[in-house]
Formats: structure tokens, C-alpha cells, sequence
């Protein structure tokens, strides 16, 4: 059996905790900017000591109300190897093993330095007919052009297809 190799980011797990992480340090950073006074005055908020409990309260339940949104979307990108064969994919909770033969197309959001790949499947997985995965970050591929990965995982569907 040949050595299975990571197609996706390494990141990809971090990436589902990204808007939990962000929404604290922009509402944190705003009740700094707020405190020292060099929000704009309109924008401006006087914050005495029990107001400033509850926005630290607010800061932090937030991210308890919208965990529920995240790991329903966000969640939804795995992390997948390759052995030339099969794809093992897995987003830290479900896992499934899919014949490169089963694939039936292969697109990636080429706007973004995050480039996002969607797998289309000719069989059900667990996440439904569509497998999303997070290309390895390269600095050297410009918007618009495929990446790597992306082109040789392609070229392998195309081998293992009759």
C-alpha cells in the first residue's frame, strides 16, 4: 500500500475556530479603543463600572451563542490524504475513505489566498455529496490560476477513472 500524504492545509481544523477566536479580540480591541477614548465621538460609549461588566459578559456570550452557527458551517471542511488510490477524509468527528474513482468533479474558489476545493462525489458521504477542503496556503500561486493540489489531484481522479 503506498504512503498516504495530507492534500488539504494543515490549518484546516484552526480555520473552524477562526470566527470564535476573531469576534473577542475585535470586541475586546473596540472596548479598549473606547476606554482611552480614541473612537470617534459619535461612535463613542461612556462605560461606567457595572455597564463595563456587562459588555465583558456580552464579549464573551456571543461566542457561546454563535458556536452552534459555526460548527454547522464552518465545521463542514475536512481534512483529507491521499494515497493515489483512495481519499481519507475526516473533520475530527466523522470519517470516510472514497475510491478516487468515485469522484466526479473537482473546483476550487480561486479568488481567495484561501483556497477553498470542493470534491464532488458520485456517492453519499457524510457530508453529503460534496467533500470541502482548504488547499495547502502557497504564496506562489496568484488569483485565478489552480493551484497545485488541485491539478494533480485532478490528474489522479482522471487515472483511477475507467
Amino acid at each position: 500500500m503506498a504512503a498516504t500524504h495530507e492534500i488539504s492545509d494543515r490549518i484546516t481544523p484552526w480555520l473552524r475556530l477562526l470566527p470564535l477566536a476573531a469576534w473577542p479580540l475585535i470586541a475586546g480591541t473596540l472596548l479598549l479603543l473606547n476606554a482611552a477614548g480614541l473612537l470617534p465621538a459619535p461612535h463613542r460609549v461612556p462605560v461606567p463600572g457595572e455597564a463595563l461588566l456587562r459588555v465583558v459578559w456580552f464579549i464573551f456570550l456571543v461566542p457561546l451563542l454563535v458556536l452552534p452557527f459555526v460548527a454547522v458551517w464552518g465545521w463542514r471542511l475536512t481534512r483529507v490524504r491521499s494515497d493515489g488510490i483512495v481519499l481519507q477524509a475526516s473533520d475530527g468527528f466523522l470519517s470516510d475513505t472514497i475510491a478516487l474513482s468515485y469522484i466526479g468533479g473537482i473546483s476550487e474558489d480561486r479568488s481567495r489566498l484561501l483556497r477553498i476545493v470542493t470534491l464532488s462525489c458520485d456517492r453519499d458521504t457524510p457530508w453529503g455529496m460534496q467533500i470541502r477542503f482548504l488547499a495547502p496556503l502557497r504564496g506562489d500561486v496568484p488569483a485565478g490560476e489552480e493551484h497545485p493540489t488541485v491539478t494533480a489531484l485532478k490528474a489522479a481522479v482522471r487515472r483511477a477513472r475507467p
